[in-house]
Protein backbone atom coordinates (compact mmCIF):
# COMPACT_ATOMS: atom_id res chain seq x y z
CA UNK A 1 0.00 0.00 0.00
CA UNK A 2 1.25 3.32 -0.82
CA UNK A 3 0.33 6.45 1.21
CA UNK A 4 0.72 9.52 -0.62
CA UNK A 5 0.43 11.98 2.23
CA UNK A 6 1.97 10.40 5.39
CA UNK A 7 1.95 13.51 7.49
CA UNK A 8 -1.75 13.63 7.55
CA UNK A 9 -1.85 11.14 9.44
CA UNK A 10 -3.67 11.85 12.42
CA UNK A 11 -4.18 10.84 15.73
CA UNK A 12 -6.61 13.10 17.61
CA UNK A 13 -5.60 12.84 21.48
CA UNK A 14 -7.01 14.70 24.69
CA UNK A 15 -5.85 14.61 28.03
CA UNK A 16 -8.16 11.13 28.56
CA UNK A 17 -6.39 9.56 25.71
CA UNK A 18 -8.52 10.64 23.30
CA UNK A 19 -9.85 14.36 21.73
CA UNK A 20 -13.27 14.32 24.08
CA UNK A 21 -16.95 15.66 23.32
CA UNK A 22 -18.03 16.86 26.97
CA UNK A 23 -16.61 20.31 26.79
CA UNK A 24 -20.52 21.56 26.86
CA UNK A 25 -21.38 20.54 30.48
CA UNK A 26 -24.81 21.33 31.97
CA UNK A 27 -25.21 21.48 35.77
CA UNK A 28 -27.65 22.22 38.09
CA UNK A 29 -28.51 21.25 42.08
CA UNK A 30 -29.88 18.02 40.63
CA UNK A 31 -27.74 17.57 37.53
CA UNK A 32 -23.78 17.68 37.46
CA UNK A 33 -22.91 16.56 33.76
CA UNK A 34 -19.92 14.72 33.93
CA UNK A 35 -16.63 14.31 36.29
CA UNK A 36 -15.82 13.12 39.72
CA UNK A 37 -17.32 14.78 43.00
CA UNK A 38 -15.06 15.92 46.00
CA UNK A 39 -17.14 16.16 48.83
CA UNK A 40 -16.19 19.22 51.39
CA UNK A 41 -18.03 21.06 54.13
CA UNK A 42 -21.61 21.91 54.23
CA UNK A 43 -23.91 20.68 51.47
CA UNK A 44 -20.40 19.86 49.71
CA UNK A 45 -20.34 24.04 48.83
CA UNK A 46 -16.49 25.13 48.45
CA UNK A 47 -16.37 28.27 50.49
CA UNK A 48 -14.86 31.36 49.34
CA UNK A 49 -11.85 31.00 50.66
CA UNK A 50 -11.39 27.88 48.34
CA UNK A 51 -12.59 29.79 45.35
CA UNK A 52 -10.28 32.36 45.63
CA UNK A 53 -7.55 29.63 46.10
CA UNK A 54 -8.74 28.46 43.08
CA UNK A 55 -8.73 32.31 41.44
CA UNK A 56 -5.03 32.84 42.54
CA UNK A 57 -4.13 30.35 39.67
CA UNK A 58 -3.40 31.70 36.51
CA UNK A 59 -6.25 31.04 34.41
CA UNK A 60 -5.60 28.82 31.49
CA UNK A 61 -5.19 31.01 28.34
CA UNK A 62 -7.32 28.04 25.86
CA UNK A 63 -9.97 26.98 28.07
CA UNK A 64 -11.91 25.40 25.18
CA UNK A 65 -10.67 23.23 22.68
CA UNK A 66 -11.00 24.20 19.74
CA UNK A 67 -10.41 21.26 17.24
CA UNK A 68 -13.81 20.53 16.46
CA UNK A 69 -15.93 21.87 13.58
CA UNK A 70 -19.16 22.37 12.81
CA UNK A 71 -22.14 22.32 10.15
CA UNK A 72 -24.89 23.84 9.37
CA UNK A 73 -26.42 20.58 8.23
CA UNK A 74 -25.11 16.83 8.03
CA UNK A 75 -27.37 13.48 7.45
CA UNK A 76 -26.77 10.95 9.22
CA UNK A 77 -25.66 7.67 7.54
CA UNK A 78 -27.79 4.36 8.25
CA UNK A 79 -28.95 2.15 9.39
CA UNK A 80 -30.34 4.07 12.29
CA UNK A 81 -31.89 2.45 15.42
CA UNK A 82 -35.42 2.64 16.08
CA UNK A 83 -34.56 1.66 20.18
CA UNK A 84 -32.37 3.34 22.45
CA UNK A 85 -29.94 0.21 24.12
CA UNK A 86 -26.30 -0.98 24.58
CA UNK A 87 -26.29 -4.56 22.92
CA UNK A 88 -22.37 -5.84 22.31
CA UNK A 89 -22.33 -6.06 18.31
CA UNK A 90 -21.91 -8.77 16.37
CA UNK A 91 -18.22 -7.89 14.40
CA UNK A 92 -18.80 -8.47 10.54
CA UNK A 93 -15.23 -6.00 9.50
CA UNK A 94 -11.69 -6.62 10.34
CA UNK A 95 -11.77 -3.29 12.30
CA UNK A 96 -14.80 -4.63 14.87
CA UNK A 97 -13.18 -7.66 14.63
CA UNK A 98 -10.26 -5.93 16.04
CA UNK A 99 -11.92 -4.13 18.88
CA UNK A 100 -13.78 -6.98 19.61
CA UNK A 101 -10.54 -8.48 20.31
CA UNK A 102 -9.17 -5.87 22.54
CA UNK A 103 -12.46 -5.76 24.39
CA UNK A 104 -12.24 -9.48 25.28
CA UNK A 105 -8.74 -8.92 26.21
CA UNK A 106 -8.55 -6.33 28.30
CA UNK A 107 -12.02 -8.27 30.16
CA UNK A 108 -10.10 -11.63 30.55
CA UNK A 109 -7.47 -9.33 32.38
CA UNK A 110 -9.45 -7.85 34.56
CA UNK A 111 -8.31 -4.87 33.78
CA UNK A 112 -11.28 -2.62 32.32
CA UNK A 113 -14.53 -3.36 32.15
CA UNK A 114 -15.78 -2.47 28.58
CA UNK A 115 -18.02 -3.40 25.47
CA UNK A 116 -18.02 -3.04 21.90
CA UNK A 117 -21.89 -1.41 21.67
CA UNK A 118 -23.97 -1.30 18.52
CA UNK A 119 -25.09 2.29 19.75
CA UNK A 120 -20.91 3.08 19.52
CA UNK A 121 -21.03 1.40 16.73
CA UNK A 122 -23.46 3.80 14.74
CA UNK A 123 -21.64 6.75 15.98
CA UNK A 124 -18.48 5.78 15.03
CA UNK A 125 -19.38 5.28 11.52
CA UNK A 126 -21.08 8.89 11.66
CA UNK A 127 -18.01 10.50 13.29
CA UNK A 128 -15.86 8.31 10.65
CA UNK A 129 -18.29 9.53 7.51
CA UNK A 130 -17.83 13.41 9.20
CA UNK A 131 -13.73 12.98 9.39
CA UNK A 132 -13.85 12.10 5.80
CA UNK A 133 -15.99 14.93 4.64
CA UNK A 134 -14.65 17.88 6.58
CA UNK A 135 -11.25 16.36 7.75
CA UNK A 136 -11.87 17.09 11.87
CA UNK A 137 -13.87 15.83 14.66
CA UNK A 138 -17.21 17.65 14.68
CA UNK A 139 -18.35 19.38 18.01
CA UNK A 140 -19.81 17.90 20.98
CA UNK A 141 -23.37 19.28 19.65
CA UNK A 142 -23.14 16.81 16.25
CA UNK A 143 -21.89 13.97 18.53
CA UNK A 144 -24.55 14.31 21.07
CA UNK A 145 -27.29 14.21 18.30
CA UNK A 146 -25.62 11.36 16.67
CA UNK A 147 -25.39 9.89 20.07
CA UNK A 148 -28.99 9.96 20.39
CA UNK A 149 -30.02 9.22 17.25
CA UNK A 150 -27.81 5.74 17.15
CA UNK A 151 -29.54 4.62 20.80
CA UNK A 152 -26.48 5.76 23.02
CA UNK A 153 -27.21 6.24 26.88
CA UNK A 154 -25.06 9.30 26.73
CA UNK A 155 -23.79 12.41 24.90
CA UNK A 156 -20.45 12.70 26.57
CA UNK A 157 -18.53 10.63 23.73
CA UNK A 158 -14.74 10.37 23.50
CA UNK A 159 -14.22 10.39 19.69
CA UNK A 160 -11.07 10.40 17.51
CA UNK A 161 -9.86 9.52 13.88
CA UNK A 162 -6.92 8.23 12.50
CA UNK A 163 -6.64 8.88 8.25
CA UNK A 164 -5.11 9.59 5.49
CA UNK A 165 -5.04 10.34 1.59
CA UNK A 166 -4.13 7.21 0.13
CA UNK A 167 -3.56 5.71 -3.54
CA UNK A 168 -6.49 4.93 -5.28
CA UNK A 169 -5.94 0.99 -5.58
CA UNK A 170 -5.04 0.62 -1.89
CA UNK A 171 -7.13 -1.83 -0.62
CA UNK A 172 -9.21 -1.65 2.52
CA UNK A 173 -7.52 -4.58 3.65
CA UNK A 174 -4.16 -3.05 3.20
CA UNK A 175 -4.93 -0.48 5.16
CA UNK A 176 -6.01 -2.96 7.98
CA UNK A 177 -2.85 -4.47 7.77
CA UNK A 178 -0.79 -0.89 7.78
CA UNK A 179 -3.13 0.55 10.60
CA UNK A 180 -4.35 -2.39 12.77
CA UNK A 181 -1.27 -2.10 15.07
CA UNK A 182 -1.93 1.73 15.73
CA UNK A 183 -5.97 1.60 15.89
CA UNK A 184 -5.57 -1.18 19.18
CA UNK A 185 -3.09 0.93 20.30
CA UNK A 186 -6.11 4.26 19.99
CA UNK A 187 -8.80 1.45 21.46
CA UNK A 188 -6.84 0.85 24.28
CA UNK A 189 -6.08 3.83 25.26
CA UNK A 190 -10.10 4.65 24.60
CA UNK A 191 -11.15 2.44 27.45
CA UNK A 192 -10.33 4.56 30.52
CA UNK A 193 -11.85 3.70 34.06
CA UNK A 194 -15.03 2.25 35.03
CA UNK A 195 -17.67 0.32 32.48
CA UNK A 196 -17.50 2.00 28.97
CA UNK A 197 -19.09 1.61 25.68
CA UNK A 198 -16.88 1.48 22.57
CA UNK A 199 -17.44 1.60 18.42
CA UNK A 200 -14.81 1.95 15.32
CA UNK A 201 -15.56 2.27 11.92
CA UNK A 202 -13.85 2.68 8.23
CA UNK A 203 -15.02 4.99 5.99
CA UNK A 204 -13.33 5.52 2.81
CA UNK A 205 -14.33 8.80 0.85
CA UNK A 206 -12.65 9.34 -2.51
CA UNK A 207 -8.71 9.81 -2.05
CA UNK A 208 -9.56 9.97 2.12
CA UNK A 209 -9.41 6.70 4.02
CA UNK A 210 -11.47 7.13 8.36
CA UNK A 211 -10.78 4.89 11.28
CA UNK A 212 -12.64 6.78 13.54
CA UNK A 213 -13.78 5.36 17.60
CA UNK A 214 -15.60 6.10 19.87
CA UNK A 215 -15.60 5.38 23.30
CA UNK A 216 -18.49 6.72 26.61
CA UNK A 217 -19.38 6.25 30.07
CA UNK A 218 -21.85 3.41 30.62
CA UNK A 219 -23.16 4.59 34.46
CA UNK A 220 -26.79 2.45 34.03
CA UNK A 221 -27.87 -0.73 32.80
CA UNK A 222 -31.45 0.24 30.79
CA UNK A 223 -34.00 -2.32 29.62
CA UNK A 224 -35.02 -1.84 25.96
CA UNK A 225 -36.28 1.48 25.11
CA UNK A 226 -38.03 2.29 22.00
CA UNK A 227 -37.12 6.19 20.30
CA UNK A 228 -41.35 6.48 20.17
CA UNK A 229 -43.40 6.11 23.53
CA UNK A 230 -46.51 4.74 23.42
CA UNK A 231 -49.55 6.16 25.40
CA UNK A 232 -47.92 10.09 26.24
CA UNK A 233 -45.08 8.31 28.56
CA UNK A 234 -41.63 6.63 28.58
CA UNK A 235 -40.83 4.16 31.28
CA UNK A 236 -37.26 3.80 32.16
CA UNK A 237 -36.37 0.69 33.83
CA UNK A 238 -32.66 0.02 35.24
CA UNK A 239 -29.87 -0.62 37.31
CA UNK A 240 -27.35 1.84 38.47
CA UNK A 241 -23.37 0.77 37.60
CA UNK A 242 -22.18 3.20 40.55
CA UNK A 243 -23.56 3.27 44.19
CA UNK A 244 -25.96 6.77 44.65
CA UNK A 245 -28.49 7.56 47.36
CA UNK A 246 -31.23 8.74 45.11
CA UNK A 247 -31.80 9.65 41.51
CA UNK A 248 -33.69 12.14 40.00
CA UNK A 249 -34.65 12.62 36.16
CA UNK A 250 -36.48 15.70 34.61
CA UNK A 251 -37.84 15.99 30.80
CA UNK A 252 -38.86 18.16 28.13
CA UNK A 253 -42.12 19.12 27.42
CA UNK A 254 -43.05 21.26 24.61
CA UNK A 255 -40.76 24.80 23.76
CA UNK A 256 -39.90 25.78 26.98
CA UNK A 257 -41.39 23.35 29.51
CA UNK A 258 -39.99 20.64 31.66
CA UNK A 259 -41.01 17.85 34.26
CA UNK A 260 -40.19 15.93 37.04
CA UNK A 261 -40.18 12.23 35.91
CA UNK A 262 -42.36 9.97 38.65
CA UNK A 263 -40.42 7.24 40.42
CA UNK A 264 -41.24 3.95 41.33
CA UNK A 265 -41.02 4.07 44.89
CA UNK A 266 -41.01 0.34 45.24
CA UNK A 267 -37.51 -0.21 43.14
CA UNK A 268 -34.86 0.56 45.60
CA UNK A 269 -31.77 1.87 44.15
CA UNK A 270 -29.26 0.70 42.12
CA UNK A 271 -32.24 -0.61 40.17
CA UNK A 272 -34.77 2.30 39.33
CA UNK A 273 -38.15 2.59 37.48
CA UNK A 274 -39.12 5.91 36.42
CA UNK A 275 -41.93 7.56 34.35
CA UNK A 276 -41.55 10.19 31.92
CA UNK A 277 -44.55 12.25 30.50
CA UNK A 278 -44.41 13.35 27.03
CA UNK A 279 -46.42 15.58 24.55
CA UNK A 280 -47.25 13.44 21.70
CA UNK A 281 -46.67 16.10 19.11
CA UNK A 282 -42.93 16.98 20.00
CA UNK A 283 -40.20 16.10 17.89
CA UNK A 284 -38.42 15.79 20.42
CA UNK A 285 -37.83 15.10 24.14
CA UNK A 286 -34.92 14.96 26.10
CA UNK A 287 -34.71 12.73 29.54
CA UNK A 288 -31.60 13.05 31.85
CA UNK A 289 -31.36 11.18 35.20
CA UNK A 290 -29.03 12.14 37.64
CA UNK A 291 -27.44 10.27 40.19
CA UNK A 292 -26.51 11.79 43.94
CA UNK A 293 -24.14 10.63 46.41
CA UNK A 294 -25.06 10.81 50.31
CA UNK A 295 -25.51 14.88 50.99
CA UNK A 296 -24.53 16.13 47.78
CA UNK A 297 -25.81 18.97 46.16
CA UNK A 298 -24.76 17.90 42.90
CA UNK A 299 -25.21 15.00 40.94
CA UNK A 300 -23.90 12.89 38.36
CA UNK A 301 -25.87 12.31 35.04
CA UNK A 302 -26.18 8.78 34.35
CA UNK A 303 -28.88 8.86 31.58
CA UNK A 304 -28.88 11.25 28.65
CA UNK A 305 -31.28 10.41 25.68
CA UNK A 306 -33.40 11.78 22.56
CA UNK A 307 -37.51 10.23 22.21
CA UNK A 308 -39.28 11.03 19.50
CA UNK A 309 -43.05 11.34 20.33
CA UNK A 310 -44.66 12.30 17.43
CA UNK A 311 -43.24 9.34 15.57
CA UNK A 312 -40.41 10.50 13.53
CA UNK A 313 -36.68 10.53 14.83
CA UNK A 314 -34.43 12.76 12.84
CA UNK A 315 -31.37 11.67 10.69
CA UNK A 316 -30.31 14.99 9.98
CA UNK A 317 -28.27 17.15 12.24
CA UNK A 318 -29.19 20.94 12.14
CA UNK A 319 -27.19 23.43 13.65
CA UNK A 320 -28.46 26.02 16.39
CA UNK A 321 -27.74 29.32 13.46
CA UNK A 322 -28.30 32.51 14.75
CA UNK A 323 -27.45 35.45 13.20
CA UNK A 324 -26.67 38.33 16.03
CA UNK A 325 -23.03 38.92 17.18
CA UNK A 326 -22.03 38.90 20.79
CA UNK A 327 -20.31 41.79 22.13
CA UNK A 328 -16.95 41.43 22.90
CA UNK A 329 -17.37 43.82 26.11
CA UNK A 330 -18.02 41.24 28.77
CA UNK A 331 -19.78 43.58 30.99
CA UNK A 332 -22.47 44.28 27.32
CA UNK A 333 -22.02 40.33 26.81
CA UNK A 334 -23.29 39.88 30.71
CA UNK A 335 -26.23 42.18 29.94
CA UNK A 336 -27.09 40.69 26.50
CA UNK A 337 -27.30 36.90 27.51
CA UNK A 338 -29.28 38.19 30.35
CA UNK A 339 -31.89 40.38 28.14
CA UNK A 340 -32.11 36.59 25.88
CA UNK A 341 -32.84 34.32 29.23
CA UNK A 342 -35.63 37.44 29.87
CA UNK A 343 -36.88 37.20 26.38
CA UNK A 344 -37.36 33.24 26.26
CA UNK A 345 -38.93 33.73 30.15
CA UNK A 346 -41.21 36.28 28.49
CA UNK A 347 -42.17 33.73 25.89
CA UNK A 348 -42.75 31.24 28.33
CA UNK A 349 -45.14 33.52 30.39
CA UNK A 350 -42.31 34.09 32.97
CA UNK A 351 -41.22 36.84 34.75
CA UNK A 352 -37.92 38.62 34.45
CA UNK A 353 -34.65 37.86 36.32
CA UNK A 354 -32.15 40.75 37.66
CA UNK A 355 -28.40 40.36 37.25
CA UNK A 356 -26.91 39.64 39.93
CA UNK A 357 -23.95 41.49 39.51
CA UNK A 358 -20.91 40.60 42.05
CA UNK A 359 -21.57 37.23 41.67
CA UNK A 360 -22.01 37.64 37.63
CA UNK A 361 -18.28 38.89 38.26
CA UNK A 362 -17.17 35.89 40.09
CA UNK A 363 -18.88 33.97 37.42
CA UNK A 364 -16.74 35.79 34.70
CA UNK A 365 -13.97 34.87 36.95
CA UNK A 366 -14.48 31.29 37.31
CA UNK A 367 -15.42 30.60 33.90
CA UNK A 368 -12.22 29.84 32.54
CA UNK A 369 -11.74 27.47 35.00
CA UNK A 370 -14.43 25.77 34.45
CA UNK A 371 -14.28 25.17 30.88
CA UNK A 372 -10.81 23.95 30.80
CA UNK A 373 -11.86 21.76 33.67
CA UNK A 374 -14.50 20.20 30.99
CA UNK A 375 -11.96 19.95 28.31
CA UNK A 376 -9.71 17.86 30.22
CA UNK A 377 -7.09 20.54 30.58
CA UNK A 378 -7.14 21.08 34.35
CA UNK A 379 -8.32 18.23 36.42
CA UNK A 380 -11.95 17.07 36.73
CA UNK A 381 -12.80 18.18 40.50
CA UNK A 382 -12.10 22.19 39.31
CA UNK A 383 -15.38 22.22 37.36
CA UNK A 384 -17.16 20.40 40.59
CA UNK A 385 -16.07 23.20 42.57
CA UNK A 386 -16.66 26.08 40.15
CA UNK A 387 -20.46 24.45 39.55
CA UNK A 388 -20.28 23.85 43.72
CA UNK A 389 -19.27 27.70 44.23
CA UNK A 390 -21.76 29.46 41.55
CA UNK A 391 -24.85 27.48 43.36
CA UNK A 392 -23.82 28.78 46.58
CA UNK A 393 -24.19 32.25 45.31
CA UNK A 394 -21.83 33.73 48.27
CA UNK A 395 -22.01 36.97 45.99
CA UNK A 396 -25.52 37.21 45.97
CA UNK A 397 -25.75 39.76 48.44
CA UNK A 398 -28.86 38.42 49.74
CA UNK A 399 -30.23 35.37 51.29
CA UNK A 400 -30.52 32.63 48.86
CA UNK A 401 -33.20 29.58 49.27
CA UNK A 402 -31.98 27.19 46.50
CA UNK A 403 -29.64 27.72 43.85
CA UNK A 404 -29.46 26.16 40.05
CA UNK A 405 -26.14 25.72 37.50
CA UNK A 406 -25.93 25.51 34.02
CA UNK A 407 -23.39 25.95 31.45
CA UNK A 408 -23.09 25.93 27.80
CA UNK A 409 -20.30 26.42 24.84
CA UNK A 410 -21.42 27.07 21.10
CA UNK A 411 -18.92 27.07 18.20
CA UNK A 412 -20.19 30.69 17.29
CA UNK A 413 -20.28 34.12 18.64
CA UNK A 414 -24.31 33.95 19.21
CA UNK A 415 -25.77 35.03 22.39
CA UNK A 416 -29.54 33.99 21.07
CA UNK A 417 -27.73 30.37 19.65
CA UNK A 418 -26.09 29.70 23.15
CA UNK A 419 -29.47 30.21 25.25
CA UNK A 420 -31.48 28.49 22.88
CA UNK A 421 -28.35 25.26 23.47
CA UNK A 422 -28.94 25.96 26.99
CA UNK A 423 -32.70 25.34 27.29
CA UNK A 424 -32.57 22.54 24.83
CA UNK A 425 -31.40 19.96 28.09
CA UNK A 426 -34.06 19.66 30.89
CA UNK A 427 -31.77 20.72 33.24
CA UNK A 428 -30.64 23.37 31.36
CA UNK A 429 -34.12 24.89 31.60
CA UNK A 430 -34.79 24.33 35.21
CA UNK A 431 -32.42 26.45 35.60
CA UNK A 432 -33.14 29.32 33.18
CA UNK A 433 -36.42 28.89 33.54
CA UNK A 434 -37.14 28.07 36.71
CA UNK A 435 -40.36 30.16 37.40
CA UNK A 436 -39.21 31.06 41.27
CA UNK A 437 -36.06 32.31 40.23
CA UNK A 438 -35.34 35.78 40.84
CA UNK A 439 -31.48 36.95 39.70
CA UNK A 440 -29.07 35.05 37.62
CA UNK A 441 -25.31 35.49 37.55
CA UNK A 442 -23.84 35.06 34.71
CA UNK A 443 -20.22 34.35 33.41
CA UNK A 444 -19.14 34.80 29.83
CA UNK A 445 -16.08 33.44 27.56
CA UNK A 446 -15.37 34.56 24.48
CA UNK A 447 -12.28 32.39 22.04
CA UNK A 448 -12.09 33.75 18.92
CA UNK A 449 -15.69 32.15 17.49
CA UNK A 450 -16.45 30.35 20.38
CA UNK A 451 -18.77 31.24 22.84
CA UNK A 452 -19.29 29.78 26.43
CA UNK A 453 -21.06 30.67 29.87
CA UNK A 454 -21.58 29.92 33.13
CA UNK A 455 -25.07 31.02 34.21
CA UNK A 456 -26.55 30.68 37.81
CA UNK A 457 -30.52 31.61 38.91
CA UNK A 458 -31.32 32.17 42.40
CA UNK A 459 -34.51 32.29 44.60
CA UNK A 460 -34.53 33.99 47.58
CA UNK A 461 -36.34 34.53 50.62
CA UNK A 462 -37.81 37.86 51.76
CA UNK A 463 -35.99 38.78 54.59
CA UNK A 464 -37.62 41.58 55.61
CA UNK A 465 -39.79 39.60 57.63
CA UNK A 466 -42.97 40.84 55.88
CA UNK A 467 -43.67 37.61 54.11
CA UNK A 468 -46.52 35.73 55.75
CA UNK A 469 -44.88 31.92 54.85
CA UNK A 470 -46.82 30.64 57.96
CA UNK A 471 -50.44 31.76 56.22
CA UNK A 472 -48.68 30.31 52.87
CA UNK A 473 -48.21 27.21 54.98
CA UNK A 474 -51.90 26.91 56.27
CA UNK A 475 -53.27 27.64 52.71
CA UNK A 476 -51.51 24.79 50.96
CA UNK A 477 -52.79 22.79 53.90
CA UNK A 478 -55.71 23.29 53.51
CA UNK A 479 -55.93 22.84 49.64
CA UNK A 480 -54.54 19.58 50.03
CA UNK A 481 -56.31 18.16 52.93
CA UNK A 482 -59.49 19.00 50.93
CA UNK A 483 -57.94 16.38 48.30
CA UNK A 484 -57.98 13.60 50.76
CA UNK A 485 -61.39 14.79 52.47
CA UNK A 486 -60.31 16.14 55.81
CA UNK A 487 -61.67 19.94 57.28
CA UNK A 488 -59.59 22.56 56.92
CA UNK A 489 -57.13 23.02 60.06
CA UNK A 490 -58.88 25.31 63.06
CA UNK A 491 -55.67 27.43 64.09
CA UNK A 492 -54.76 27.48 67.82
CA UNK A 493 -54.41 30.93 68.76
CA UNK A 494 -53.43 30.01 71.85
CA UNK A 495 -50.17 29.01 71.04
CA UNK A 496 -49.12 32.23 69.35
CA UNK A 497 -46.82 33.08 72.17
CA UNK A 498 -45.04 29.86 72.28
CA UNK A 499 -44.95 30.04 68.60
CA UNK A 500 -43.44 33.77 68.29
CA UNK A 501 -40.99 32.51 71.10
CA UNK A 502 -39.89 29.51 68.71
CA UNK A 503 -39.75 30.86 65.50
CA UNK A 504 -37.17 33.96 67.32
CA UNK A 505 -35.04 31.29 69.05
CA UNK A 506 -34.64 29.47 65.44
CA UNK A 507 -33.77 33.38 63.87
CA UNK A 508 -31.37 33.53 66.36
CA UNK A 509 -29.54 31.02 65.56
CA UNK A 510 -30.56 28.09 68.44
CA UNK A 511 -30.48 24.67 68.12
CA UNK A 512 -33.43 23.31 66.07
CA UNK A 513 -33.99 20.39 67.50
CA UNK A 514 -33.47 22.18 71.30
CA UNK A 515 -36.19 24.32 69.93
CA UNK A 516 -37.98 21.71 69.36
CA UNK A 517 -38.36 20.68 72.62
CA UNK A 518 -38.70 24.20 74.60
CA UNK A 519 -41.49 24.25 72.25
CA UNK A 520 -43.29 21.20 72.98
CA UNK A 521 -43.21 21.89 76.63
CA UNK A 522 -44.37 25.35 76.31
CA UNK A 523 -46.91 24.39 74.34
CA UNK A 524 -48.39 21.53 77.29
CA UNK A 525 -48.37 24.68 79.97
CA UNK A 526 -49.98 26.44 77.72
CA UNK A 527 -53.07 24.08 76.63
CA UNK A 528 -54.25 21.96 79.77
CA UNK A 529 -56.23 18.98 78.83
CA UNK A 530 -54.55 18.58 75.53
CA UNK A 531 -52.34 16.07 74.42
CA UNK A 532 -49.28 17.82 72.34
CA UNK A 533 -47.24 16.63 69.10
CA UNK A 534 -44.76 18.83 67.24
CA UNK A 535 -42.66 18.49 63.88
CA UNK A 536 -40.25 20.76 62.44
CA UNK A 537 -39.49 20.45 58.52
CA UNK A 538 -37.09 21.91 56.82
CA UNK A 539 -37.73 23.56 52.99
CA UNK A 540 -36.55 25.83 50.63
CA UNK A 541 -40.27 27.03 49.35
CA UNK A 542 -43.57 26.72 50.67
CA UNK A 543 -44.58 24.36 47.28
CA UNK A 544 -41.57 22.19 48.19
CA UNK A 545 -42.74 21.43 51.62
CA UNK A 546 -43.74 17.96 52.53
CA UNK A 547 -45.69 18.31 55.26
CA UNK A 548 -45.73 15.47 58.14
CA UNK A 549 -47.71 12.59 57.27
CA UNK A 550 -50.12 13.02 60.76
CA UNK A 551 -51.04 16.81 59.84
CA UNK A 552 -52.16 15.61 56.30
CA UNK A 553 -53.91 12.93 57.61
CA UNK A 554 -56.03 13.03 61.24
CA UNK A 555 -59.43 13.77 60.24
CA UNK A 556 -59.61 16.89 62.36
CA UNK A 557 -56.66 18.82 63.52
CA UNK A 558 -55.91 22.33 66.14
CA UNK A 559 -52.54 23.55 64.71
CA UNK A 560 -50.39 26.42 65.49
CA UNK A 561 -47.63 26.73 62.92
CA UNK A 562 -44.73 29.42 62.46
CA UNK A 563 -42.07 29.89 60.05
CA UNK A 564 -38.75 30.67 60.20
CA UNK A 565 -35.54 31.68 58.17
CA UNK A 566 -32.91 29.25 59.22
CA UNK A 567 -29.57 28.59 57.52
CA UNK A 568 -27.63 25.45 58.84
CA UNK A 569 -24.05 25.54 59.96
CA UNK A 570 -21.74 26.16 56.69
CA UNK A 571 -24.34 26.11 54.07
CA UNK A 572 -24.41 29.30 52.15
CA UNK A 573 -28.36 28.85 51.16
CA UNK A 574 -31.10 30.20 54.06
CA UNK A 575 -33.51 27.60 54.57
CA UNK A 576 -37.05 27.85 55.87
CA UNK A 577 -37.51 26.09 59.09
CA UNK A 578 -41.80 25.06 59.19
CA UNK A 579 -42.66 24.60 63.11
CA UNK A 580 -46.14 22.69 63.77
CA UNK A 581 -47.34 21.90 67.49
CA UNK A 582 -51.23 19.74 67.20
CA UNK A 583 -53.18 20.07 69.79
CA UNK A 584 -55.61 17.11 70.75
CA UNK A 585 -57.92 16.80 73.38
CA UNK A 586 -58.01 14.22 75.95
CA UNK A 587 -59.38 13.77 79.31
CA UNK A 588 -56.28 12.05 80.44
CA UNK A 589 -53.59 14.31 82.20
CA UNK A 590 -51.75 16.67 80.13
CA UNK A 591 -49.10 15.05 78.14
CA UNK A 592 -46.51 16.32 75.26
CA UNK A 593 -45.01 14.29 72.83
CA UNK A 594 -42.05 15.32 70.43
CA UNK A 595 -42.66 13.78 66.64
CA UNK A 596 -39.74 12.89 64.64
CA UNK A 597 -38.70 15.27 62.01
CA UNK A 598 -38.97 14.04 58.25
CA UNK A 599 -36.54 16.37 56.89
CA UNK A 600 -33.21 18.41 58.47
Amino acid sequence: MTILNPKKNHSKLGAAGLCTGIAALSFSAAALGCGAAQTAGAGNFPTQDELLKLKSVPPPTHALDRGAVDVDTFTLSGPLPDVIEAEPIDPQTPWQKLLVEQVVNARAQNTKSVIASGAMDCLARQVAAFAAEKGALPTQSFVRFASARCGALTGIASTGFRGAEVADKSTEEELYKEWSADVAKDLRALMGDGMRELGVAFVRKEKKAIVAYVSAPRSVILERVPMVPKDGVVVLKGKLVNPAASVRALVTRGQFGFEVCIKDIEATLPNFSIECPVNADDPGARVEIAAFEEGRELGASVLDIQLAPNGKPQDVYTRVAKDDKAPSDIATLRTALLDRVNQVRKEAGMGALTLAQTQSQTATELAPYFFASGAGNLEPRVADRVALGMLAGWDVGVPVREGHFASQWVTQRSVAGLVEAAIGRPYGRETLLDPGASLLAVGPLLEEDNLAAVLSTYATIDASGKTDYAGQVLARLTKLRGKVKRAAPEVASVLDPVMSDAVARVEAGEDLKEVLDRMTNKAAEASPGSRVASWFVTTSSVERLEYPSPVLARSTLRLAVGVARYKPEGSPWTKLAVLFVALEETAAPNTAQRQASPAL
